[in-house]
Protein backbone atom coordinates (compact mmCIF):
# COMPACT_ATOMS: atom_id res chain seq x y z
CA UNK A 1 0.00 0.00 0.00
CA UNK A 2 2.81 2.22 0.82
CA UNK A 3 4.59 1.77 -2.64
CA UNK A 4 1.18 2.64 -3.93
CA UNK A 5 1.13 5.84 -2.41
CA UNK A 6 4.65 7.00 -3.31
CA UNK A 7 3.82 6.02 -6.71
CA UNK A 8 0.88 7.90 -6.84
CA UNK A 9 2.33 10.80 -5.38
CA UNK A 10 4.83 11.01 -7.65
CA UNK A 11 2.89 10.44 -11.02
CA UNK A 12 -0.01 13.74 -9.59
CA UNK A 13 3.19 15.83 -9.25
CA UNK A 14 5.38 15.03 -12.03
CA UNK A 15 1.94 16.69 -14.26
CA UNK A 16 2.24 19.93 -13.08
CA UNK A 17 6.09 20.48 -12.77
CA UNK A 18 7.34 20.78 -16.14
CA UNK A 19 11.30 21.30 -15.53
CA UNK A 20 13.44 22.72 -12.76
CA UNK A 21 15.85 25.65 -14.56
CA UNK A 22 18.38 27.49 -12.24
CA UNK A 23 19.13 30.99 -13.30
CA UNK A 24 21.21 34.01 -12.00
CA UNK A 25 22.50 37.80 -12.72
CA UNK A 26 24.32 40.62 -11.41
CA UNK A 27 23.42 44.02 -10.53
CA UNK A 28 23.12 47.35 -8.44
CA UNK A 29 21.49 47.97 -5.19
CA UNK A 30 20.57 50.75 -2.67
CA UNK A 31 19.71 49.63 0.86
CA UNK A 32 17.76 52.38 2.64
CA UNK A 33 18.15 51.13 6.34
CA UNK A 34 15.51 53.22 9.01
CA UNK A 35 15.85 52.74 12.66
CA UNK A 36 13.24 54.87 14.62
CA UNK A 37 13.20 54.92 18.40
CA UNK A 38 10.10 57.26 20.42
CA UNK A 39 10.71 60.93 18.97
CA UNK A 40 13.64 60.35 16.56
CA UNK A 41 14.39 58.21 13.39
CA UNK A 42 17.63 57.85 11.79
CA UNK A 43 17.76 56.67 7.55
CA UNK A 44 20.98 55.78 5.33
CA UNK A 45 21.17 54.45 1.94
CA UNK A 46 24.10 52.21 1.46
CA UNK A 47 24.69 51.19 -2.32
CA UNK A 48 26.60 47.90 -3.96
CA UNK A 49 26.04 44.74 -5.65
CA UNK A 50 24.08 42.22 -5.72
CA UNK A 51 23.93 38.81 -7.04
CA UNK A 52 20.43 36.87 -8.00
CA UNK A 53 19.95 33.01 -8.04
CA UNK A 54 17.06 31.74 -8.35
CA UNK A 55 16.15 28.02 -8.78
CA UNK A 56 12.41 27.74 -10.70
CA UNK A 57 10.09 25.13 -10.72
CA UNK A 58 8.27 25.85 -14.01
CA UNK A 59 4.67 24.73 -13.90
CA UNK A 60 2.23 24.06 -17.11
CA UNK A 61 -0.64 25.18 -15.76
CA UNK A 62 -0.10 28.47 -14.46
CA UNK A 63 2.31 30.32 -12.68
CA UNK A 64 5.62 28.68 -11.62
CA UNK A 65 7.04 28.59 -8.41
CA UNK A 66 10.87 29.90 -7.64
CA UNK A 67 13.53 29.99 -4.40
CA UNK A 68 15.44 32.93 -4.94
CA UNK A 69 18.33 34.57 -2.47
CA UNK A 70 19.77 37.99 -3.66
CA UNK A 71 23.04 38.25 -1.19
CA UNK A 72 24.09 42.06 -1.19
CA UNK A 73 27.34 43.95 -0.12
CA UNK A 74 27.47 47.31 -0.35
CA UNK A 75 29.81 49.94 0.96
CA UNK A 76 29.89 53.81 0.48
CA UNK A 77 32.84 56.36 1.17
CA UNK A 78 32.45 60.65 1.40
CA UNK A 79 35.53 62.10 1.82
CA UNK A 80 35.31 65.93 2.78
CA UNK A 81 38.30 68.54 3.66
CA UNK A 82 35.66 70.42 5.68
CA UNK A 83 34.10 68.48 7.70
CA UNK A 84 35.63 65.29 7.44
CA UNK A 85 34.28 62.28 5.67
CA UNK A 86 31.13 59.42 6.07
CA UNK A 87 30.41 56.36 5.29
CA UNK A 88 28.37 53.04 5.04
CA UNK A 89 28.53 49.63 4.79
CA UNK A 90 25.76 47.44 4.54
CA UNK A 91 25.01 43.26 4.19
CA UNK A 92 22.42 41.39 3.80
CA UNK A 93 21.13 37.93 2.69
CA UNK A 94 17.50 37.56 2.02
CA UNK A 95 15.62 33.96 1.01
CA UNK A 96 12.61 33.99 -0.55
CA UNK A 97 9.29 32.06 -1.97
CA UNK A 98 7.94 33.73 -5.58
CA UNK A 99 5.84 33.07 -7.74
CA UNK A 100 6.51 33.70 -11.41
CA UNK A 101 4.25 34.83 -13.83
CA UNK A 102 5.65 34.33 -16.92
CA UNK A 103 8.93 32.91 -18.30
CA UNK A 104 12.48 33.83 -16.73
CA UNK A 105 13.50 33.82 -20.10
CA UNK A 106 11.83 36.18 -21.49
CA UNK A 107 9.73 39.40 -19.74
CA UNK A 108 7.83 38.53 -16.97
CA UNK A 109 6.93 39.58 -13.16
CA UNK A 110 7.25 38.00 -10.09
CA UNK A 111 6.50 38.45 -5.94
CA UNK A 112 7.36 36.80 -2.64
CA UNK A 113 7.64 36.71 0.96
CA UNK A 114 10.42 35.10 2.66
CA UNK A 115 12.86 35.83 5.58
CA UNK A 116 16.03 38.24 5.32
CA UNK A 117 18.95 38.99 7.92
CA UNK A 118 20.63 42.36 7.11
CA UNK A 119 23.84 44.31 9.01
CA UNK A 120 23.78 48.46 7.92
CA UNK A 121 26.17 50.40 9.67
CA UNK A 122 26.71 54.30 8.95
CA UNK A 123 28.32 57.22 10.11
CA UNK A 124 28.49 60.75 9.51
CA UNK A 125 30.40 63.99 11.33
CA UNK A 126 27.27 65.63 11.50
CA UNK A 127 24.44 63.24 12.47
CA UNK A 128 26.64 60.46 14.73
CA UNK A 129 26.95 57.00 14.09
CA UNK A 130 24.28 54.06 13.50
CA UNK A 131 24.49 50.37 13.28
CA UNK A 132 22.45 47.44 13.57
CA UNK A 133 20.95 44.19 11.99
CA UNK A 134 17.32 44.16 10.38
CA UNK A 135 16.28 40.44 10.66
CA UNK A 136 12.82 39.83 9.82
CA UNK A 137 10.18 39.02 6.85
CA UNK A 138 10.72 40.45 3.62
CA UNK A 139 8.24 41.17 0.85
CA UNK A 140 9.40 41.72 -3.09
CA UNK A 141 8.01 41.84 -6.39
CA UNK A 142 10.28 42.89 -9.59
CA UNK A 143 10.32 41.74 -12.60
CA UNK A 144 12.42 41.83 -16.18
CA UNK A 145 11.91 43.18 -19.41
CA UNK A 146 13.68 44.00 -22.72
CA UNK A 147 15.50 47.01 -24.15
CA UNK A 148 17.00 46.66 -27.60
CA UNK A 149 17.13 43.23 -27.54
CA UNK A 150 18.47 42.86 -23.71
CA UNK A 151 16.99 41.43 -21.07
CA UNK A 152 17.26 43.53 -17.56
CA UNK A 153 15.74 43.11 -14.08
CA UNK A 154 14.12 45.44 -11.17
CA UNK A 155 13.49 44.46 -8.25
CA UNK A 156 11.90 46.03 -4.98
CA UNK A 157 11.85 44.73 -1.53
CA UNK A 158 10.63 45.64 1.90
CA UNK A 159 11.90 43.91 4.99
CA UNK A 160 10.48 44.66 8.73
CA UNK A 161 12.82 43.93 11.53
CA UNK A 162 11.19 42.02 14.17
CA UNK A 163 14.30 42.02 16.27
CA UNK A 164 14.31 44.99 18.86
CA UNK A 165 17.04 46.69 20.44
CA UNK A 166 16.68 48.08 23.42
CA UNK A 167 20.66 49.22 24.39
CA UNK A 168 19.68 48.97 27.90
CA UNK A 169 16.33 50.96 27.78
CA UNK A 170 13.63 48.55 28.15
CA UNK A 171 11.12 51.39 28.09
CA UNK A 172 12.56 52.79 24.63
CA UNK A 173 10.66 51.03 21.78
CA UNK A 174 12.33 50.67 18.71
CA UNK A 175 11.60 49.74 15.19
CA UNK A 176 13.70 49.03 12.36
CA UNK A 177 13.11 48.65 8.43
CA UNK A 178 15.06 47.97 5.03
CA UNK A 179 14.03 49.18 1.58
CA UNK A 180 15.86 47.76 -1.68
CA UNK A 181 16.03 48.65 -4.88
CA UNK A 182 17.92 46.65 -7.70
CA UNK A 183 18.24 46.96 -11.40
CA UNK A 184 20.39 43.54 -12.25
CA UNK A 185 21.10 41.73 -15.85
CA UNK A 186 20.08 38.21 -15.98
CA UNK A 187 23.10 36.55 -17.57
CA UNK A 188 21.87 32.75 -18.78
CA UNK A 189 20.68 29.80 -17.04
Amino acid sequence: MRKLLIIAGVILASGTVNAQDYYHGLGVQVNQAVFSREGSSTSFGTPGLVYKSTLLFENRRGPSFAVSAYPFLGLSLNFNSQTGGSGGFGAELPVLGELVLGDLDDACFYFGAGFSASYTAYSDPFFGAESGAVVGPQFGLGGQFEIRDRLYGLRAAFTYGVNRSTEGLPDIKTNKFLIGAALYYPFGQ
